[in-house]
């Protein structure tokens, strides 16, 4: 994985990922490239995106993810 951040507010990520089947006469092993990024709206907010590419015949073409994070500090 790559991080690389762009100011206190923004990073863009990568990832390489695979799996491997457990059973060698199953499907082929999943391998995916993700592209995404992360904006921290505050010191409490952070949303984050990716496109996910399908690297292998057993993978999908493409897919997206979308998430947030809210951090909240306890007395």
């Amino acid at each position: 994985a790559l991080d690389y951040r762009f100011n206190t507010a923004l990073h863009m990520v990568a990832e390489l990922n695979g799996n491997r089947h457990p059973d060698s006469t199953g499907p082929d092993d999943s391998r995916t490239f993700l592209l995404g990024s992360a904006y921290q709206f505050s010191e409490h907010l952070t949303v984050d995106a990716g496109l996910r590419f399908g690297l292998s015949p057993s993978s999908p073409a493409w897919s997206t993810t979308l998430g947030g994070t809210i951090s909240f500090t306890t007395p």
